[in-house]
């Protein structure tokens, strides 16, 4: 029989071998899995904080916008009520000059209506008079 000598390089070539076929090979321990949980367990509260302080920062910038644009909405009401108020003014001026106007016009008809009844009334009277003396 003949007798291999393994020489020293040798050695270690087999070593780093095996030792690359193991960590090729290798599987998670129960170590491996509960140092995984404990760092995904931090990741996710690292997630939940930093999630609620951006929903805060959100709900912060929200509220403000609501303030801001009902603070605009109460101003541009305000205006449009200004407006509306001064309108009905404008229409209530109006109406009224057109209701002095009415009266006028209707004043100066009666007037009219009464110097026509005595200026023609007894002539129109004595005619009517004639006409059923005739017949």
């Amino acid at each position: 029989m003949s007798e291999t000598v393994t020489t020293k390089a040798d050695l270690e070539l087999q070593s780093a071998a095996i030792r690359a076929d193991i960590e090729a090979l290798r599987v998670a321990t129960k170590t491996d899995i509960e140092k995984s949980q404990v760092a995904t367990k931090a990741d996710i509260e690292i997630l939940r904080v930093e999630t609620k302080a951006e929903i805060g920062a959100q709900r912060s910038e929200l509220k403000a916008d609501t303030e801001a644009l009902s603070s605009e909405m109460k101003t541009e009401m305000e205006l449009f009520k200004l407006s509306v108020e001064s309108s009905f003014e404008a229409l209530e001026q109006s109406m009224a000059s057109l209701q002095d106007k009415i009266v006028i016009r209707i004043g100066a008809m009666m007037v009219t209506m009464t110097f026509l009844l005595l200026a023609f009334g007894p002539f129109y009277f004595r005619w009517v008079m004639s006409l059923t003396a005739s017949q």
